[in-house]
């Protein structure tokens, strides 16, 4: 069947199916307060901060930076503040040095002050706004490889690849890190995506679509994949060697897209999935507060739990990913922006 029969159909079965998951994290809480400061220029760089200066290849960049975010001194979680100031701090230099014009996003949440990173260039925001992002906080005592110091390795090397033709772009572009992805904030108005989408909509800004960049790192030749429900594993390789696109059906174009360029450029398999945000597990990450604003939204990942043994374990460390493979998902990405 063609792409866009499965789709339909993956959107038809999966409409029965809620009550099971497709990406990421969850949890809960409560509580709001949003402010626009500099990013932090002094502060500590990030414990275990690896420089990307001489790294010569994608795959170095990618691996240098998620081995910066697991090797800090204590997890990178809410409640080790230091910690994550320490990498905010450390991710805007990074993104600065790339060419971007870096701020910090400054909500308190439970009494702590929390700080998304966000860094902007290209044209106008009037030319249409694309966003990517990606969480870098952790959740438990855990490095965090996979979940998600990949997505943000992702957003370092985007911003690398993207600086040196900053001023060519079309579009304006904003690169989020965002704080409090994980429980205990998890689908509340404490997330950091929830306080930038917030904010992007009160400013009626003009949003070409959202990606989030959620587990973008594990992949094996291994029937390691597992479906959502029974019903679905047709439409799914049982290897574990793909990229996923995951959108509602509003956004299912942003999937299509994706997945095109990067089935053309035939170094990684990607395959886009529609499912209505009712199904529970559809909007695990980030994006879920892009499409609760009325923009599109994507999140490209590589299914978590589905595939990821590692997921929220001691084991989700730095020599499980695939660099290589990581390394073709941000080049797709780039390829979307472009399209």
């Amino acid at each position: 069947m063609d792409r866009r029969a499965a789709m339909i159909l993956w959107m038809m079965l999966a409409a029965m199916a809620a009550g099971m998951g497709m990406a990421a994290c969850r949890g809960p809480a409560k509580g709001p307060g949003t402010a626009n400061t500099p990013a932090a220029a002094n502060a500590p760089a990030a414990a275990g901060t690896v420089t990307t200066a001489a790294a010569a290849t994608p795959e170095a960049r990618l691996e240098a930076v998620v081995r910066a975010l697991t090797g800090t001194e204590k997890p990178r979680h809410y409640k080790n503040p230091a910690v994550l100031d320490a990498v905010a701090a450390d991710l805007g230099r990074r993104m600065t040095a790339s060419g971007f014009a870096c701020r910090e996003q400054v909500f308190t949440a439970r009494g702590q002050t929390f700080r998304n990173v966000v860094c902007a260039g290209g044209a106008a925001p009037e030319q249409g706004v694309w966003v990517v992002g990606a969480h870098y906080d952790v959740w438990g005592d855990f490095p965090g490889a996979d979940d998600n110091a990949s997505g943000v390795a992702g957003l370092v090397e985007l911003a690398h690849r993207l600086g040196p033709r900053l001023s060519t772009l079309p579009f304006h572009l904003e690169l989020v890190a965002y704080a409090n992805e994980e429980p205990p904030f998890f689908r509340t108005p404490d997330m950091g995506s929830a306080h930038h989408a917030k904010d992007l909509k009160r400013r009626a800004v003009p949003v070409r679509g959202m990606i989030c960049l959620e587990m973008i790192g594990f992949f094996s030749e291994e029937d390691l994949q597992q479906a959502p429900v029974e019903q679905l594993k047709f439409l799914l390789p049982k290897h574990a060697n793909f990229i996923a696109a995951v959108a509602n059906p509003g956004s299912a174009k942003l999937a299509e897209d994706f997945a095109a360029v990067m089935n053309q450029a035939g170094r990684l398999q990607a395959i886009p999935l529609a499912i209505p945000a009712s199904v529970k597990g559809a909007d695990f990450s980030d994006h879920m507060n892009y499409w609760n604003e009325g923009f599109l939204a994507v999140m490209i990942t590589d299914t978590a739990f589905f595939r990821n043994p590692h997921y929220h374990k001691a084991t989700d460390t730095p020599d499980t990913l695939d660099y290589a493979k990581m390394a073709a998902v941000v080049e797709g990405v780039e390829a979307l922006l472009n399209k």
